[in-house]
């Protein structure tokens, strides 16, 4: 299945080496994160004018936070809908 997926979404379902994370996620926890990137992927690849600051920013976050996808989701959501935010 991760095979089939476009390299960033294969990337992010990988993450980073990690001695202290186990090699097999539990289902629910790959659901998760498969629905965490097709979110992140829409942001991405939106073609409508005016989403350059928004995708941009998803990027900053997925950069902050190599193969968390759901920590960078957080973060742009965070951003997003702060209360000096209008």
């Amino acid at each position: 299945m991760i095979e089939n997926l476009p390299t960033f979404r294969r990337q992010q379902m990988q993450g980073p080496s990690d001695p202290d994370r186990p090699e097999t996620a539990p289902a629910n926890l790959t659901m998760l994160r498969l629905q965490v990137l097709e979110i992140i992927s829409s942001v991405l690849e939106d073609q409508e004018p005016g989403k350059e600051d928004v995708q941009a920013r998803m990027r900053l976050h997925l950069a902050d936070n190599p193969g968390r996808p759901e920590l960078a989701l957080l973060a742009q959501l965070m951003d997003r809908y702060t209360p000096e935010t209008p």
